[in-house]
C-alpha cells in the first residue's frame, strides 16, 4: 500500500471519528444548555475543530511541498509557540476525541442491548 493511500485512509478515519464526536457532543450541549444560542455553539465548534486540525493541515501542506520540490527531509519548526498552539492542541484534542468516542460507543452498545 502506498504512503499516499495510507495518509488518505488515516484522514478519512479521523474525519469520521471527529464527525461522530462532534455530533454527540453538540447533541449533549443542546440538551444540557438549551439557552445557548446556535450561533455561539457553531462558532465554538469551528474554533475547536480548527485548533485540533491545524497540525494535520500543516503536515499535509509540508508533505505536498516536499513532494513538489523533491526535498528529502522536512521537519516542523522547533519553536515553543508551534508546540503550544499547534502540536499540543492536536494531541490533546485527539486523545479527548478518541477516549470520549469509545465511551459514547460503549454507552450506545449498552443502550442497544438493554433497550431493544
Amino acid at each position: 500500500m502506498s504512503f499516499a493511500l495510507k495518509v488518505i485512509l488515516v484522514l478519512i478515519s479521523v474525519f469520521v471519528l471527529e464527525f461522530y464526536f462532534v455530533k454527540k457532543v453538540l447533541g449533549s450541549i443542546k440538551i444540557l444548555f438549551p439557552k445557548f444560542s446556535k450561533q455561539k455553539i457553531t462558532i465554538g465548534k469551528w474554533i475547536i475543530l480548527t485548533f485540533v486540525n491545524l497540525y494535520p493541515i500543516i503536515a499535509i501542506i509540508g508533505w505536498i511541498y516536499v513532494y513538489i520540490n523533491k526535498i528529502w527531509y522536512f521537519a516542523p519548526p522547533e519553536n515553543p509557540f508551534f508546540d503550544y498552539f499547534v502540536l499540543y492542541p492536536f494531541w490533546i484534542g485527539t486523545m479527548i476525541i478518541v477516549q470520549a468516542t469509545l465511551f459514547f460507543l460503549l454507552i450506545e452498545l449498552i443502550n442497544l442491548i438493554l433497550l431493544p
